[in-house]
């Protein structure tokens, strides 16, 4: 899902499933011994700006991520940020 507004605002919203190591699919490379199904959302702001005649844009993503391969097991989450300057 994206929404773009006219401000130059964006905000995208995703959702992405995988099952690794699904015994079910012979083809498939195994990463783990047993079946694991994987979830991740990721939610991402971008924002434009002008300050002085310069384009500035920021970006702001978030991950979250449940069903982690072993050794790991769990919920992982991670944060990302970006500024660029249009010169």
């Amino acid at each position: 899902m994206k929404s773009d507004t006219p401000e130059g605002r964006t905000v995208t919203l995703t959702y992405h499933h995988a099952d690794v190591s699904n015994p079910l699919n012979v083809l498939s490379n195994v990463v783990t011994a047993a079946p694991v199904a994987i979830n991740m959302g990721q939610a991402r702001l971008s924002l434009l700006f002008e300050v002085d005649g310069r384009r500035l844009h920021f970006d702001l993503e978030g991950r979250l991520q449940d069903g982690q391969p072993r050794p790991d097991r769990g919920s992982a989450a991670s944060v990302e940020a970006g500024l660029k300057v249009d010169f």
